[in-house]
């Protein structure tokens, strides 16, 4: 139609720059328009300011299909087997910039990105004095960052023309609606690596010549501009060849280390530092291609230190007096950043803003300083135990780890807000693959999608490695540089030497270890489906365990489910909704009573019942029905009892065998007619069974072999357990007892399937009877038990191996 009116090419002449909410409002009407072209089958090839007409309204319409006329016309071939590029020069997207003959409509996203750069930069991505010189830029460099060219640019607008402007078709958006989407959210990121160290705003260099030597020099000039842009093609668009990740070990055979002590490595991956050597040993560095450390002068002492933005610098405290310097690694006298109102810091951190961060012990809170030395800032008013604390890129957040409850949290400085960011996460880092990393009490190294601009996760978390040195737990020692370089602490040291490791094992004795690290792991339970596990963790920290599940078929984060008291021997009720456990909440009573968690939302758990003494539950083996021992006073024997729910409001507990003492362990058999326990009523740990819900006549099953922790089979006609003929022996024989239960229980036959040492209390069947779960002592020389003394591993390229892993 004819159009009263102007192109954009005349409006940006006119005005230079336009309006950031005009210029998106434009892109994305135009994006629209493209869109429906695309559907149907029409790519236009040549988008630009001048074949953009905006009505006396500024309503934009697209003009001039010519090319994609001619194109469609000639089949798609005939021009562009000449080698000519069809577009304009400027607003080409590298495909067409060298003669591809199959562009789509990720090409025409290109151009649209280009439009949309002119109108708020006011000058297209990549500029220069011929033509020949822009192909060579578009295909040779980088955009520069258009939020860097105007500030008033929102982040998800910048984020979004940066991917619609990617070199290879497969990073930018798949179609123009997707990209005028990505313009109206504000909650749209994208973060590019760089593949230049140049940009498109630095100048070209252009070689002299003398007059009259240009005309005969067109010809070659012109031939050597295709030839470099066609090299240069070939170096973007095909596959980028994987980068060689490699391994070396530095052995700390010369250092003896605070639990504390850790290694850092620099932000390029150049250097490494070693702070909190045993003593008042200074700070050690060494370059990466060296082999020796050497101490810096004046840091002696120095617990924690953290390297400036650029790699140059140190900050680190506290030194006698309870001060935080700055040192140059290069060398020079260290200059005072603060004094601290506390001797004890828990952690520091040098954000790219300028300013550093730190924690101090014994619940002193969090504070901000300047690099160049003041008065400290309070972020956080005196909290229990903070610990690392780290900025977020642009340093308007920051993630440290909340001890006593072993998670991540979040700091938002700008709303002076603070949420839980990841429960179990401890020691939080950033990393540029986009990605949160973090261990867990087992020394386990997990990472998650993480948005550092919005704070939040994106994804599920996937284990990266597992044993990682944990001089003092529940601390983990590792360290990343932005370009990839990862260091971390490997081999036995201290208390890494210890610990517990779950493992399932099949009932010939073939053990598959699960990647949750070591850990003092205690009464592990197999959900009703088989996928997962719930157990309690500790004592850790403050002595104080707590219940997590873990989904054995993906692997993901173990979650903790209580933190409020001392919670231990979670059970799942009979849909695996729910686990009972036993827990000191109720602070008011004199021992642990029973409490019940819904798995499927966060509500706290609520009190089931209260006796006497403590209640430690055993199996919920239906609806209305939950099995536990309970015992009267701290040391006293035990006796099985049984918790009728078939009142959900008033549950009511009763004794199911009083005319025995020192009983446990009771589990009721999949048909509910048999109950097995243990017992030491001859002197010795025994497996017994009698009838149930009324205890009937004793049938003994292991007899004289020191049996303990029965489970039925699932079709209820054998009873595993462990036999320790010698007391007190680390080594067991799980055993199968085979049953006839017609007229009465009756052992037919006792099988010895496999021995090893096992933490026999703690272990589940699977539902399908095939595996049991059961925690095992980590011990040195053990399969799968890094027995080496402890070194720092570290890792050039890692990201290649972490992009690979988490599946981007």
């Amino acid at each position: 139609p004819h159009i009263e009116g102007e192109s954009l090419r005349e409006r940006i002449d006119r005005e230079k720059q336009l309006g950031v909410d005009d210029s998106v409002a434009i892109t994305q009407k135009v994006a629209g328009a493209l869109d429906y072209a695309h559907e149907h089958g029409v790519v236009h090839r040549d988008i630009k300011p001048g074949n953009i007409l905006l009505s006396a309204q500024g309503e934009p319409l697209i003009a001039d299909f010519g090319i994609a006329l001619a194109v469609a016309q000639a089949g798609a071939g005939r021009i562009t087997e000449t080698g000519l590029s069809l577009g304009t020069p400027h607003y080409m997207s590298p495909e067409q910039a060298t003669g591809d003959r199959d562009v789509d409509p990720r090409s025409d996203v290109y151009a649209l990105g280009c439009v949309l750069y002119e109108m708020l930069a006011g000058q297209p991505p990549f500029s220069a004095s011929s033509a020949q010189a822009v192909l060579v830029k578009i295909l040779t460099m980088d955009a520069p960052s258009i939020t860097s060219e105007r500030r008033t640019v929102p982040p998800n607008v910048g984020a979004a023309l940066a991917k619609s402007l990617e070199k290879l078709p497969a990073d930018r958006f798949t179609s123009a609606a997707e990209f005028a989407t990505a313009l109206a959210d504000p909650s749209f990121t994208y973060e590019a690596r760089a593949r230049t160290s140049v940009t498109a705003s630095e100048p070209m260099a252009t070689p002299t010549m003398m007059p009259g030597l240009w005309n005969r020099l067109t010809i070659a000039t012109t031939a050597v501009a295709v030839l470099l842009a066609g090299l240069a093609a070939w170096g973007w668009l095909r596959p980028a060849a994987p980068l060689t990740v490699t391994r070396a070990s530095i052995r700390m055979d010369d250092f003896s280390f605070r639990p504390l002590g850790e290694i850092m490595v620099s932000p390029d991956g150049s250097r490494f530092v070693l702070a909190g050597l045993l003593g008042d040993a200074p700070i050690h560095w060494r370059n990466a291609d060296e082999e020796n450390f050497r101490p810096i002068a004046g840091t002696e002492g120095a617990e924690y230190a953290a390297f400036s933005p650029d790699g140059q610098t140190l900050v680190f405290g506290p030194t006698a007096g309870g001060t935080i310097y700055r040192v140059a690694i290069s060398g020079g006298a260290p200059q005072p950043v603060a004094d601290l109102p506390a001797p004890s810091v828990g952690g520091i951190d040098w954000g790219d803003d300028g300013n550093v961060l730190f924690t101090l012990n014994q619940g002193r809170g969090l504070f901000r300083v300047p690099a160049t030395g003041g008065e400290p800032e309070e972020l956080l008013e005196p909290a229990v135990r903070l610990r690392n604390p780290k900025f977020l890129p642009g340093s308007r957040s920051v993630i440290f780890t909340d001890l006593p409850t072993l998670s991540t949290h979040l700091l938002d400085l700008e709303t002076d807000s603070v949420r839980v960011l990841r429960a179990g996460a401890i020691d939080a880092v950033y990393v540029q693959t986009g990605h949160l990393l973090y261990t867990d009490v087992a020394g386990t190294l997990w990472a998650v999608p993480f948005d550092p601009r919005e704070g939040e996760v994106r994804g599920e978390a996937v284990t990266v490695f597992d044993g990682l040195t944990k001089p003092q737990a529940p601390y983990a020692r590792f360290s990343v540089s932005r370009n990839g370089t990862l260091v971390y602490g490997a081999g036995l040291s201290g208390v890494a030497a210890g610990g517990l490791r779950l493992v399932v094992v099949d009932l010939e004795g073939n053990a598959d270890v699960l990647v949750l690290g070591s850990r003092n792991f205690a009464n592990v339970k197999w959900s009703p489906d088989g996928l997962s596990v719930a157990y309690d963790a500790g004592p850790q920290v403050d002595a104080t365990p707590h219940l997590f599940t873990y989904n054995v078929e993906l692997g993901t984060t173990p979650r903790q489910r209580t933190f409020e008291g001392s919670n231990i021997s979670p059970v799942f009720s009979p849909d695996g909704s729910r686990v009972v456990f036993s827990s000191t909440a109720r602070i008011e009573t004199d021992g642990r009573d029973l409490f019940v968690k819904d798995l499927n939302d966060d509500t706290p758990p609520r009190l089931l019942i209260t006796l006497p003494g403590s209640e430690i539950p055993t199996q919920w083996p239906s609806d209305t029905l939950i099995v536990f021992e309970q015992s009267p006073s701290p040391g006293a024997a035990a006796d099985l009892w049984m918790l009728d729910l078939s009142d959900p409001d008033s549950a009511v507990a009763v004794e199911y065998l009083p005319s025995e003492a020192n009983l446990r362990d009771i589990m009721v058999s999949p048909d509910g007619a048999l109950a097995a326990y243990t017992s030491d009523v001859t002197g010795t740990n025994e497996v017994y069974i009698r009838s149930f819900p009324v205890a009937g006549e004793r049938t003994s099953v292991s007899q004289g072999g020191g049996g303990e922790y029965p489970f039925w089979s699932p079709d209820g006609n054998t009873v595993y357990y462990w036999s320790v003929p010698v007391a007190g022996s680390a080594e067991a024989t799980f055993m199968a007892a085979r049953i006839r239960r017609d007229p009465t229980p009756v052992v037919q036959r006792k099988d010895s399937l496999f021995t090893g040492i096992y933490v026999r209390s703690g272990w589940s069947l699977h539902p399908d009877g095939d595996r049991l779960v059961v925690p095992q002592p980590v011990l040195a020389g053990q399969e799968g038990v890094d027995s080496e003394t402890e070194r720092f591993v570290v890792v050039v390229n890692w990201f290649e191996e972490l992009r690979e892993r988490m599946g981007n």
